[in-house]
């Protein structure tokens, strides 16, 4: 799941296991626009981007691809990204050289990565993350720019696309990272890293200082399936999927809200 603005709305991307991706507004609860189809699988993972004016969707799919949509007009925009040889678990858009670069995670734990509009692969396959990478997502951390990794394990780990194979590793989480379970927020200039656990609990971590940033947000009603933040109203809200029905909470308070 993602979050993103058109238009003035805040909306939200999910993928589903009926090979497509949706598109939601925030403020209504209802559906934006058709479904995104083209995907031959269950879509897994989904990611928004901003890139020449356009707001973009990214998902990847059991398809082993990643496919690049027009959130405005639904439309796939280029030929699928391909290379991976397995299902594709999750999908993330960062800038690496002043260009838009696409890092999608396969379920062998295999990452690649794409420059979004030259269409064209970005270098060799990273195996650095490891088979039991469960979730990743991308992050500005010191003005570089970094994949954010957590894992089965518990452990979270930043890799600098210029160093591909270098790890900083983070403190872990005591339990397993979940797949979709990570999202980063700016709340009072500060940049933050959000991983959702098989405990229930969503951990807040300050990138800058490595530190905990408040107490972790409590969802051990329901174990979330995927995580996403968004800023409407001039409030940070987490989003958490639950069985297909959205929980919402402030990020600076962790109190639970309704839309």
């Amino acid at each position: 799941m993602a979050t993103t603005h058109v238009d003035g709305r805040a909306l939200a991307v999910t993928a589903s296991e009926d090979h497509t991706a949706r598109v939601w507004d925030l403020a209504t609860g209802e559906q934006f626009g058709a479904p995104l189809t083209g995907h031959g699988h269950r879509v897994c993972a989904a990611t928004t981007a901003r890139v020449d004016g356009r707001t973009l969707a990214v998902t990847g799919s059991w398809d082993d691809t990643v496919r690049v949509w027009d959130l405005l007009t639904g439309m796939q925009l280029t030929d699928a990204f391909t290379g991976h040889d397995q299902p594709i678990r999750e999908v993330a858009v960062t800038t690496f050289d002043a260009r838009p670069v696409v890092a999608a995670r396969a379920s062998d734990g295999t990452l690649r990565t794409w420059h979004l509009t030259e269409h064209r692969h970005g270098g060799d396959a990273v195996d650095g993350p490891g088979r039991e990478t469960a979730s990743l997502t991308t992050v500005t951390v010191g003005g570089r720019q970094v994949v954010a990794t957590g894992r089965y394990d518990g452990t979270v780990a930043l890799w600098d696309l210029a160093r591909p194979r270098t790890a900083q590793p983070l403190p872990g989480r005591a339990d397993a990272v979940l797949a979709g379970g990570m999202a980063t927020a700016t709340v009072d200039g500060r940049t933050l890293l959000l991983t959702a656990g098989r405990d229930g609990l969503v951990r807040i971590a300050d990138l800058e200082t490595r530190q905990t940033f408040g107490a972790p947000l409590d969802c051990r009603d329901t174990e979330p399936t995927a995580l996403a933040t968004a800023v409407t109203d001039g409030r940070t809200l987490v989003l958490r999927l639950v069985a297909a029905r959205f929980r919402h909470y402030e990020a600076r308070s962790g109190m639970p809200m309704t839309i």
